[in-house]
């Protein structure tokens, strides 16, 4: 082989390599074998033919070509292996790194466990994609960034301009409520302290007028008790003296009856009979008419009106405690009231304190009378006593909770008295805490069945209760103190209808609340 045509093999060799090379850089094999699925993008983004296109990481083709619309917009046509399918509603992104070429990723959705059957792809016709091409995501550039960054610079601008000028008129709106609040709290304190103070001290005149009422009805009554004593002791020997005389005449009158048949002084012994049977029927009627006297004549009917006069005070007194949301006993009125005097109640049943004779003991009086005057006590007033115990307080929780709640100081004691409690309306007054750092309670409840509601004075401070209980379980919820808002719940179990078991949280809104549990009884 001569030595042109040497060069001549080796050039058509070179030229031959460097359509190779050119030819699986350019990736013509797979551009023209390939088929064609047209992505419309707002941007193509830096990329250019032959750019790589990945499917879920993996190199699925190339870019074929970039078309430009008439609306300045692009068509990416991508050229995809033969053996691949592109699935429906895949997102097709631009990638474009900080370093080299960019190029096209395709993430494929995600799948549907409930779909059934092969997932749905494009079609490789270029006709069906006619006007429905999937359209491509551009990456966000720093020019969107900073368009973006800076219409949210010229917002919050604005926003701070608006605030700028409005902060006065709530600065001073603020301070204005802080003063109306804190006078408010003071006169509420003041109003509160005052009408304390009156409650507190009709109570006391209550108290000390049915205290003396109550001595003198008892001190009539064991008068009344002693005179009925004595005088039935006298009657009854006056009665014994009778009989005895009765009894002597009687025996005078058989002997005048052996008398009386001698003829002489058969006259004379009749006339005598007569005089002396007078006299025996006489003294029989004495005796009859005492016997009636402490029977059922008009002693005994003075006794029996005095007896009703004492009962009839003490239904006043029930009668008035009824007008302050007690119980009444009233004849006529009320079911189970006392009989008035002279009267048997319905059925032909006997009053409870009523002898063989149908009439009142004066004996059992006293007793009658202070069980009314109990019963009459205890629809006034009744005394609550609650024990309880806090949780020990966690470290590190000093001063940062309720500053009525401090260290663990063991058992407390509250004592609180309920005035009119059967009433729909009533009121609780009492100290918590006796005997350590005690607080004052003053509040006034309403109940609505099972329901009740109140406010007032609740540990010293202003506040509200509410409450729902049945038979059996209970909850309560109590809010105080504007200073530090303090909401305490508790859940109750009575065990009878006069002691209850409680358990709950104290100052529930705040991360160092404190748990309580303790007994309450009521009487």
């Amino acid at each position: 082989m001569t030595r042109q045509a040497q060069v001549g093999f080796f050039t058509l060799l070179g030229l031959v390599a460097l359509f190779g090379a050119f030819y699986v850089i350019s990736d013509i094999g797979q551009r023209t074998s390939g088929y064609k699925l047209p992505v419309h993008f707002r941007s193509a983004a830096g990329l250019r033919p032959a750019a790589l296109v990945y499917l879920a990481g993996v190199s699925v083709g190339v870019i074929d070509k970039i078309d430009l619309r008439p609306d300045y917009t692009t068509d990416v046509i991508v050229a995809v292996k033969k053996n691949i399918d592109i699935p429906v509603g895949s997102r097709f992104v631009i990638n474009a790194p900080l370093t080299g070429e960019p190029n096209l990723l395709i993430v494929p959705p995600r799948p549907n466990p409930e779909q059934s059957g092969p997932i749905p792809t494009y079609p490789r016709d270029l006709a069906e994609l006619s006007g429905n091409e999937p359209q491509g995501t551009n990456p966000a550039t720093l020019t969107d960034l900073l368009e973006e960054g800076q219409g949210e610079v010229v917002r919050l601008d604005k926003m701070l301009a608006q605030f700028e000028d409005a902060e006065p008129q709530l600065l001073a709106e603020l301070q204005s409520t802080l003063k109306n609040t804190n006078s408010l709290t003071m006169n509420a304190n003041g109003s509160l302290t005052r009408l304390s103070a009156q409650a507190s001290e009709i109570t006391t005149q209550l108290s000390q007028t049915l205290a003396d009422a109550s001595s003198r009805v008892v001190d009539l009554t064991s008068t009344l008790d002693t005179t009925a004593k004595s005088g039935s002791v006298r009657v009854n020997s006056l009665l014994a003296s009778l009989d005895t005389t009765a009894t002597s005449l009687s025996a005078s009158v058989d002997a005048l009856r052996e008398l009386a048949t001698n003829p002489q002084i058969h006259q004379n012994l009749i006339a005598t009979t007569r005089s002396v049977a007078l006299t025996a029927k006489t003294f029989a009627d004495l005796t009859g008419d005492l016997r009636s006297v402490t029977g059922n004549a008009a002693t005994q009917a003075q006794m029996r009106d005095t007896v009703a006069h004492i009962d009839t005070a003490a239904q006043k007194a029930d009668s008035l405690l009824a007008e302050l949301g007690g119980r009444s006993s009233v004849p006529g009125v009320d079911v189970g009231a006392t009989p008035a005097p002279g009267t048997v109640p319905p059925g032909g049943a006997k009053h409870p304190n009523a002898q063989a004779t149908g009439q009142p003991s004066l004996s059992s009086l006293p007793g009658a009378f202070k069980a009314k005057a109990a019963a009459f006590a205890k629809n006034l007033a009744q005394v609550q006593i609650r024990l309880s115990q806090l949780a020990p307080e966690r470290p590190g929780s000093a001063g940062i909770g309720s500053p009525l709640l401090g260290p663990d100081r063991g058992p407390q004691s509250d004592v609180n008295f309920v005035i009119l409690p059967n009433a729909k309306a009533n009121a609780l007054v009492g100290v918590n805490d006796l005997g350590a750092t005690s607080t004052w309670n003053f509040a006034a409840v309403e109940h609505a069945g099972n329901l009740r509601l109140g406010g007032g004075i609740l540990y010293s401070r202003l506040g509200l209760l509410t409450g729902l209980q049945d038979r059996h379980f209970g909850v309560e919820a109590r809010i105080y103190d504007l200073r530090h808002p303090t909401l305490d719940l508790y859940g109750s179990l009575f065990a009878t209808p006069h002691l209850q078991l409680f358990g709950g949280e104290r100052d529930t809104l705040q991360r160092d609340r404190r748990a309580v549990f303790g007994l309450q009884t009521q009487f």
